[in-house]
């Protein structure tokens, strides 16, 4: 470095830029400490489905999908949540300057119930709400064609099955995951 005043530039990707202007003598030796500071980066979300809630270290930041700028570099913790599927969570690493993608493929844990009433006709109740009506095409038939209940949430459910006359049935049925209880 000639003698006098001198600008150095630190340039290193991903780092914001450092200038500093020395003044030099002829023989002089310094010792120049940098400490470059990292870049914000940017963490894009998406998830399939669409609309999963998004958190971040916790936070709630909307929904799916979802681009976060102006993220220190580091490691977040990002979990997706959405009514019917597995609640997913993943570790994401945003380097200095750099966008991420992320995308959660989240996993049904709808499950469904079937049923037949004798005779047919009956109010199917789910938890307390009007699933349907068993009805059948024949009207001399004994048993009422099956009545599909679908989206139901993983785990026990109460099930009420009544019509005008006769008794009353109630069940606990446990519904699991993409399986449908008869």
């Amino acid at each position: 470095v000639p003698k006098g005043r001198a600008v150095v530039q630190f340039h290193l990707d991903g780092f914001a830029d450092e200038t500093r202007e020395l003044a030099v003598q002829a023989g002089d030796r310094q010792a120049l400490p940098i400490v470059l500071t990292g870049l914000p980066g940017t963490l894009r979300l998406s998830s399939v489905p669409t609309g999963a809630r998004l958190y971040v270290n916790g936070q709630a930041q909307g929904t799916a999908p979802q681009a976060l700028s102006g993220l220190r570099p580091g490691t977040y913790e990002v979990r997706a949540e959405l009514e019917g599927y597995a609640v997913m969570t993943k570790k994401v690493v945003i380097e200095n300057g750099a966008s991420a993608n992320e995308e959660f493929r989240l996993s049904n844990v709808m499950g469904a119930f079937e049923v037949r009433t004798s005779p047919p006709g009956a109010q199917v109740l789910i938890d307390g709400r009007l699933a349907g009506v068993t009805k059948t095409g024949d009207p001399n038939a004994e048993f009422s064609d099956v009545l599909r209940v679908e989206n139901l949430l993983e785990g026990e459910h109460s099930v009420v099955m009544k019509k005008d006359g006769f008794k009353t049935l109630t069940k606990t049925v446990k519904i699991r995951s993409k399986e449908t209880r008869k």
